[in-house]
């Protein structure tokens, strides 16, 4: 095994540690979550990092049997946005989250800017252009993912505010 690969296997590793922190944080969040768009959130994110983990596991499983930096480009099948999720339940408000939920979406903004700062990291020290472009993504994914979370806690937070910004025809009459 070359160093570069050897190289490539730490900085996978890395990014799979991360993404299995994220799913047992997700997972363990949804157990006390009482608010169904809470968990419906949480569950979004959870599901997300585990198809990073699938594309994570693939790549390192080619590079460690020596087939080099192959599998997905991507991780599989696009996140849906906070709306999209908001309106998969109907569009009916689902209440106020807890402080407990609106802590637990808080830390998890957290979780997910310090992703995309690691996935940048790693995109830094790439070897060649299939993996930059691989890190690239992921970041790209958890600036998605940061997304949802404050379209979450505003939506939690200023739910008048929230409808104002984004169902205008609710308001409208339209």
């Amino acid at each position: 095994m070359t160093t570069t690969d050897e190289r490539m296997l730490e900085a996978l590793v890395r990014a799979l540690r991360f993404e299995d922190d994220g799913v047992a944080y997700y997972e363990k969040a949804m157990k006390v979550a009482s608010n169904r768009l809470a968990v419906d959130v949480l569950r979004v994110l959870r599901d997300e990092e585990i198809k990073h983990k699938a594309a994570i596991i693939g790549i390192h499983d080619s590079v460690k049997c020596g087939s080099g930096w192959k599998g997905a480009e991507a991780p599989a099948a696009p996140m849906p946005d906070f709306v999209s999720v908001f309106r998969q339940l109907g569009g009916d408000p689902p209440g106020t989250a807890s402080e407990d939920e609106a802590g637990a979406l808080d830390h998890a903004l957290e979780i997910e800017a310090r992703g995309r700062v690691m996935y940048e990291e790693l995109r830094a020290g790439a070897a060649t252009a299939a993996e930059r472009r691989f890190y690239e993504l992921l970041g790209l994914e958890e600036g998605k993912h940061v997304r949802i979370i404050e379209d979450s806690l505003e939506y939690f937070r200023d739910p008048e505010g929230w409808f104002r910004r984004h169902e205008h025809s609710t308001l409208d009459g339209g």
